[in-house]
């Protein structure tokens, strides 16, 4: 009995006090948007930052693989560097004077000729932005692997249709019409759903990506 006389009594003082009831209640549900938003305007402008910026590229091997090396010279903000010391990139990385490091196979050539996979290591290091540049490293070699594909499949008589398994059609009942395939493919990603894949005789490159 004599608690809840104490509570009770507590709880009336803070009524009372119209600075710590303003304290404990108002300053927070106005301070925490304000604090959600300044986080989230200052990660979209370290992303926006990392799309303009202008990587610096260190490519070993890039004699074994002309295409891929050219591929990196004409794209526009990256700068790649074919000269560096293979023996210093690590620290070259860590220093923030290389952006990444690319590795080309001595064999890059001979597998692509016979249709296996050639193997590519990448390094970075790993930073809130790294996300950013591995996606744009990858977005170069990717261009190059789809042409390569695109040549296997030519010579091989296979269609592009073949490496489809479906062709989907949404339909929202509410809106009697076909729904954006763009919206299905995330909510398909997120459920956990497999498009299944089938194997032929054409493969991709391997790439190793590594974080310093």
């Amino acid at each position: 009995m004599k608690s809840f006389i104490i509570a009770k009594k507590e709880i009336m003082d803070l009524t009372r006090d119209r600075r710590t009831m303003i304290m404990m209640f108002v300053v927070p549900f106005v301070a925490m948007p304000l604090i959600f938003s300044l986080m989230f305007n200052l990660q979209k402008n370290m992303q926006q930052k990392a799309e303009q910026k202008n990587l610096k590229v260190a490519i070993f091997g890039s004699e074994y693989a002309p295409d891929l090396n050219k591929a990196f010279t004409n794209s526009e903000d990256i700068t790649v560097f074919n000269d560096m010391s293979i023996d210093s990139i690590e620290n070259y990385i860590k220093d923030e004077i290389l952006d990444a490091v690319i590795t080309i196979d001595k064999n890059y050539k001979s597998m692509i000729l016979n249709n296996g996979q050639a193997i590519i290591t990448v390094q970075f290091k790993g930073t809130e932005t790294t996300g950013v540049t591995k996606e744009r490293v990858r977005s170069v070699i990717g261009s190059i692997e789809q042409k390569i594909i695109n040549n296997r499949m030519m010579e091989l008589k296979i269609k592009p249709q073949i490496l489809q398994a479906y062709n989907l059609k949404i339909l929202d009942i509410l809106e009697k019409k076909p729904v954006d395939q763009r919206f299905y493919f995330p909510i398909q990603f997120l459920n956990g759903f497999n498009i299944v894949k089938f194997q032929n005789t054409e493969k991709k490159g391997i790439i190793k990506i590594y974080d310093i």
